[in-house]
């Protein structure tokens, strides 16, 4: 587990769909340290999806780095991943 350093949170090659409708196609995210990031668009455009990607709660793939390295985590290391590292607030 990585410990320390500027907290950074990345993820590349996003690709969701909904209802068939392709809303995000090879996107990219990123949060900057201590900022706060929002995420707002038109219902249906995969919003409630990334978030769950950022949280790790989703099994769409994508690339997940954290400080700069990328994270290839089993669900044992995810679950403690999320408990040291994550926190949502949904609407």
């Amino acid at each position: 587990m990585i410990k320390g350093g500027v907290f950074m949170l990345e993820l590349k090659n996003i690709n969701i769909s909904y209802n068939q409708k392709e809303c995000i196609k090879n996107g990219h995210f990123i949060a900057y340290p201590h900022q706060i990031t929002g995420i707002y668009g038109e219902s249906g455009t995969g919003k409630s999806s990334l978030l769950y990607m950022i949280g790790m709660l989703s099994h769409h793939p994508c690339d997940y780095y954290y400080n700069q390295q990328l994270l290839c985590l089993n669900d044992e290391e995810k679950n403690a991943f999320r408990k040291n590292h994550i926190s949502l607030i949904t609407q």
